[in-house]
């Protein structure tokens, strides 16, 4: 049975193997397990490697609600929800300690392989992570490379 707390740090970012967005890769080097978590259709899979085993879950979405009072909220679902549990998730928002910016609401649907947002905003497609990743490493190649001119530039008129 996979152990739904986190018990691990993430150790990068990977595309989920179900819905394509950002999920992230946790290791467990004392128990050899490895973890990939989506943090948008609510995926779940769970190696050991030591035993060679894996398990998984399809999620049907994800809630998260961050606070300026207390822990987050984090919940994955494992069934699709009914109209009575969306009005109960729906109405945590409504808590004045809730950082909207940070929270979201999302549905998967297996089917259709589609996300519906409740709350927050469109989560990031994976490709569009890389892509964003690949312009702020050149770009941060272009400020080094400015500085390093610039500075011998400096130098040169002194």
């Amino acid at each position: 049975m996979i152990n739904k707390k986190n018990y691990m740090t993430a150790n990068c970012s990977i595309n989920c193997p179900v819905c394509g967005h950002i999920a992230k890769l946790f290791d467990s080097y004392d128990t050899d397990k490895e973890r990939i978590e989506c943090p948008v259709c609510g995926y779940i899979e769970e190696t050991n490697k030591i035993f060679n085993t894996k398990e998984s879950i399809k999620g049907y979405g994800v809630i998260f609600i961050s606070y300026k009072n207390k822990p987050f909220f984090n919940e994955f679902f494992e069934r699709e929800l009914n109209e009575k549990e969306i009005e109960y998730y729906l109405s945590l928002f409504e808590d004045v300690f809730v950082i909207q910016e940070e929270s979201y609401f999302y549905i998967y649907n297996q089917e259709k392989n589609s996300i519906k947002v409740l709350k927050g905003r469109y989560p990031q497609t994976f490709d569009d992570f890389v892509e964003n990743k690949r312009n702020e490493t050149e770009y941060d190649r272009f400020l080094n490379s400015y500085r390093f001119l610039s500075s011998s530039n400096e130098e040169e008129l002194f």
